[in-house]
């Protein structure tokens, strides 16, 4: 009930609140007390029955007050048990969208795209590079964003793999294409934010890089 009142406050908070409740608690003492001694007690009997709870009820206060505290240090303990589970799941879940965003950014991307750019530089191609250079920094911006949410639309997600495969693009040229066949009516459809990004990494990585051949990849959604 101390906890209570005190709303998780601080030690100092429950310690003062406990002092001030000692004087009301003293005077419900002091009239229980009273009553059982001398107004119940002597109308059962006199002499070891009164002398039994007059020693019963000068020594209450002492096993109440070592059942408050076994009561407040267990419930402190489990406060403190709390709020280190709940530290290591948001460690966790940090470390968790840490490798989310690496996953995102793979290395074989990164490098792959920063070659490409590098060979549109040697050869001259102004637009394209300046293109790429564009698509790469929204991307990342993208990546880095810390206030991701749990889900998007469908259709956000779509436009940012547009973007995505846009770099792409521009490194495979006309061999790689990309047909979104969601209907209008399934893009506002809420979704886990970045599901589709494996996905169309795995189809370029295992699709359009180990061949020669134009490759389409098509995204499709139903209800």
């Amino acid at each position: 009930l101390l906890q209570a009142w005190a709303g998780g406050g601080s030690f100092l908070r429950r310690a003062a609140l406990g002092g001030l409740l000692c004087l009301p608690a003293t005077l419900v003492f002091a009239a229980i007390n009273q009553l059982v001694v001398f107004t119940i007690a002597p109308k059962w009997g006199t002499g070891g029955l009164i002398d039994m709870l007059d020693s019963a009820m000068m020594d209450v206060w002492v096993f109440a007050a070592w059942t408050a505290l076994y009561v407040s240090l267990g419930s402190d303990a489990e406060a403190r048990d709390h709020r280190d589970r709940l530290a290591q799941v948001q460690a966790l879940a940090l470390d968790a969208r840490n490798r989310m965003l690496l996953h995102q950014i793979n290395p074989h991307f990164m490098f792959n795209s920063l070659n490409a750019l590098s060979s549109l530089i040697l050869q001259k191609d102004t637009a394209r590079a300046e293109g790429m250079v564009l698509a790469l920094s929204a991307f990342l911006r993208r990546s880095i964003d810390t206030n991701l949410p749990d889900r998007n639309p469908l259709g956000y997600e779509l436009d940012e793999q547009r973007r995505y495969l846009g770099i792409d693009q521009i490194r495979f040229g006309d061999r790689l294409r990309f047909v979104d066949a969601v209907p209008a009516e399934l893009r506002g459809a809420m979704a886990p934010s970045l599901i589709l990004q494996p996905l169309v990494e795995n189809a370029v990585k295992h699709g359009v890089s180990r061949t020669e051949d134009e490759v389409t990849i098509e995204v499709r959604a139903e209800r």
